[in-house]
């Protein structure tokens, strides 16, 4: 899967949809756990983040880009041990445990969308709003 963006980075020329390939800040890309709503789990290789839009002028391929209270933040995604993620209708929707063990409290947009490849060498796509959590792996 290419990214509809130069290098992966989500300009504000790019076409409505932004597909960031998730990367380390040294540029490996990311694998993690998928686990949905009813519970099923799939390992996802190669994991991308589409935001229906862009969500932040700052954003980068190699950050989460969220809202805490009313303050737009980014945590690299190499920090991220797991997102946790809780009813969508409330303000603060996710928990984001770094690997150090911090949880920071957020707002995610549920429209977006991951995806990747999954255990089975097909594709893997699912929003956000139907993602229980999602685990990182080293």
């Amino acid at each position: 899967m290419k990214p509809i963006c130069s290098h992966g980075i989500v300009l504000a020329a790019c076409a409505a949809a932004a597909v960031v390939v998730l990367h380390t800040r040294t540029g490996e890309a990311l694998d993690a756990l998928v686990i949905d709503r009813v519970g099923v789990t799939s390992r996802v290789e190669q994991l991308e983040y589409v935001a229906a839009y862009l969500q932040m002028e700052r954003g980068k391929a190699n950050e989460l880009a969220a809202w805490r209270g009313h303050a737009q933040i980014t945590i690299p995604w190499d920090r991220i041990r797991r997102i946790d993620f809780v009813d969508a209708e409330l303000r603060d929707n996710a928990v984001v445990t770094t690997k150090d063990r911090q949880r920071v409290i957020v707002r995610l947009d549920p429209s977006t969308e991951y995806r990747g490849t999954n255990s089975f060498g097909g594709e893997f796509l699912i929003r956000t709003e139907f993602i229980r959590a999602i685990i990182f792996q080293d």
